[in-house]
Parts: C-alpha cells; structure tokens; sequence
C-alpha cells in the first residue's frame, strides 16, 4: 500500500510542478507577476484575445512535450 501512496505523491508532485512551470512561463511572455496571473485566473472572461492565444499556445507545447515523455 506504501508504493501506491508514494507513487500518487510523486503523480500528484508532477503535476504540481507542472503547474508552476505553466504559471511562471505565462508570467514570462505575458509580463505578468504571480497576482496578476491568480486574479486573471479567477476571472478567465478578462483575458483579451491576445492573451488567451499565448496560452493556449503554452499549454499545447507543454501537452506536446509531456506526450513525447510519456511515448519514450
């Protein structure tokens, strides 16, 4: 039962970075700071179309490259 936990711990720790990889390279290209990207994120009818392109665009190549790590 330890291995489960510890692999849904590691799972879920993957994700989480993943998250803050996603979070800081919006950050970088929109020039946004952390409260910034958290109050947009509440409210997701305020992103312009802009910013909702480089986005979109950041997560496909985040899919893309967890896809290439998972095919491997």
């Amino acid at each position: 039962m330890t291995n489960k936990k510890n692999e849904l711990k590691a799972v879920s720790q993957h994700f989480k970075d993943l998250e803050d990889k996603f979070r800081k390279r919006v950050c970088k290209e929109l020039a946004w700071k952390k409260p910034a990207f958290q109050r947009k994120q509440k409210s997701p009818t305020s992103f312009s179309p802009i910013e909702l392109e480089t986005i979109k665009g950041i997560g496909w190549e985040m899919a893309d490259k967890l896809r290439r790590k998972i095919a491997k």
